[in-house]
């Protein structure tokens, strides 16, 4: 039979989480590479900071793009991937963890879910994880969710409603302004991502072309980030008949703030997706976005009120509204703003404290019986 958590452990607990100051959370991150769900730990962090509350950060990883970020926080940031074995990786967390003795032990990726997971069961500590995998899935406690769809998939898969968390992806609202474009007699498109066959560029670059022999007006594009399709996409426009002039790659940007001013909508093209950071960026940016309906999109973007949206396979639909957009700039104002209006009502950075104690809250709730 199950240990019993004590009550009354367990109120002082959640009344430390109800103001989170002095809240002890442990992460455990795959890889601190400039992506969308490393981003979103350091907003988590940033949050938590602020309440008062003691984080510490285990990483499989070490010396990439966001562990200067979070150690500039004060944070300690732990390397737990020294030995490629899995087994004496899961031994150096728990033992990490051992030492730390959080409150919380959360994932930041769904790969180290098990980590997590296994580590939170034999220290007795409540864990949360993400969504992906049926062991990812099962094993974790609670799951947190950053797209309703991704609830969804999970209720399909027979997760229980109790188990399930909807933790929205946030953005720093205030590093994008709101700047409705002048008009001009050049329209410029903005897709930004990893260059690889996920997300599609290939149908970016052909857009571009369809649109260089049929609108009147001007279109140019822009790609930001780089990755192993680099090559692959540049032969391809040379192909399509782009020049330079008409489709630039970027490369990887630190700052998208600038990228975003000059562009006059965002194009997203990808096959599959969470909840896209770029989008949300595209959003609160003031961009009227035209993107492929797949994974948590819909959350983000109401077809025809905040944006377009439009099933992956169908190129024929990007064109047209693409189309539309490049030839009725108020419909580009009205669409833009809209869409910054709605990311800060719903994912702007200052909503994450009330999602993240109402996690914390139910997680350690989820202890009152240990199995």
């Amino acid at each position: 039979m199950g240990k019993r958590f004590r009550l009354d452990n367990y109120s002082a607990q959640y009344n430390k989480v109800s103001g989170l100051q002095n809240l002890k959370v442990c992460f455990i991150a795959g890889t601190f590479g400039q992506g969308g769900a490393e981003r979103q730990l350091y907003y988590m962090l940033c949050t938590l900071l602020s309440q008062g509350a003691n984080a510490t950060v285990c990483c499989l990883t070490k010396d990439e793009f966001w562990e200067k970020e979070i150690r500039a926080l004060g944070i300690p940031v732990i390397w737990v991937g020294k030995q490629s074995n899995r087994m004496l990786r899961l031994f150096n967390i728990v033992r990490c963890v051992h030492s730390i003795r959080p409150d919380i032990l959360q994932s930041a990726h769904f790969y180290t879910n098990l980590y997590a997971t296994i580590a939170g069961r034999i220290l007795q500590i409540a864990a949360t994880g993400r969504i992906f995998g049926m062991l990812n899935l099962k094993l974790p406690r609670f799951i947190a969710g950053n797209s309703r769809s991704g609830i969804e998939n999970a209720q399909k898969l027979g997760m229980p409603d109790r188990k399930l968390f909807f933790l929205p992806n946030v953005i720093d609202i205030g590093l994008f302004a709101l700047t409705l474009k002048k008009t001009s007699s050049r329209v410029v498109l903005l897709a930004a991502g990893r260059l690889v066959e996920q997300k599609r560029l290939d149908k970016f670059i052909r857009l571009l072309a369809n649109l260089k022999t049929t609108s009147p007006v001007k279109v140019t594009g822009l790609i930001a980030g780089d990755g192993p399709l680099l090559a692959s996409l540049k032969e391809k426009c040379r192909l399509a008949g782009l020049t330079g002039e008409e489709l630039q790659f970027l490369g990887k940007m630190k700052n998208m703030a600038p990228v975003y001013d000059e562009a006059d909508v965002f194009i997203l093209t990808s096959d599959w997706e969470g909840t896209p950071n770029v989008v949300m960026e595209a959003m609160a940016s003031g961009l009227p976005v035209v993107a492929t309906n797949v994974g948590g999109i819909n959350d983000l973007i109401s077809n025809g009120e905040n944006g377009y949206l439009i099933e992956k396979d169908n190129e024929e639909a990007l064109f047209k509204k693409t189309y539309q957009l490049i030839h009725n700039s108020a419909l580009r104002d009205s669409l833009g703003t809209k869409a910054r209006e709605f990311i800060r009502q719903h994912h702007a950075l200052e909503i994450l404290l009330h999602y993240l104690k109402q996690l914390y809250g139910r997680a350690i709730q989820s202890r009152t019986w240990f199995r």
